[in-house]
């Protein structure tokens, strides 16, 4: 078992903050983006207003710390698949930028696509009732119809 003496102090005494783990306060990516906006960095998550250079600066720091750039390392250090979609739309959008970046093999995008929405989902499906039920059986049928993400084992 651990051996460790000293109580937690998490409770009263906040986490450091870092550069890499930025992303992850809400709000922040849809300030920068509106005070510097370039017309070539596209909004790759519209919910949350993700720009493609946050998703660089996040690709870049994954690589400095010998990480797999993939989407769900990219969602936990950003706001990716947090807004109202939960990553209906930017889950494709991010994984297909990490595709024509060279960030992911072309065999693994829907795996990846697969893991990052059944996270987002999980635990919405037993608590769904009426408009929120409605929306979620469009998403599904978005994913099933568009990326075939029902076929588990099929490429």
């Amino acid at each position: 078992m651990f051996t460790f003496s000293k109580p937690c102090l998490t409770r009263t005494e906040p986490l450091p903050t870092t550069q890499a783990g930025q992303w992850t306060e809400a709000g922040l990516a849809p300030k920068l983006w509106l005070a510097h906006h370039d017309p070539e960095d596209i909004l790759l998550c519209e919910c949350e207003m993700v720009p493609k250079s946050v998703v660089d600066e996040i690709i870049a720091s994954i690589h400095e710390q010998n990480g797999r750039s993939d989407l769900n390392a990219i969602g936990l250090r950003s706001r990716i698949g947090k807004g109202a979609c939960q990553g209906t739309f930017c889950g494709p959008r991010v994984t297909s930028y990490l595709y024509d970046q060279n960030q992911v093999h072309p065999d693994q995008c829907l795996h990846h696509l697969r893991e990052f929405l059944a996270g987002r989902w999980k635990g919405q499906h037993p608590i769904l009732w009426d408009r929120q039920l409605i929306q979620s059986e469009l998403l599904e049928a978005m994913h099933c119809g568009f990326f075939g993400l029902e076929l588990e084992n099929q490429p």
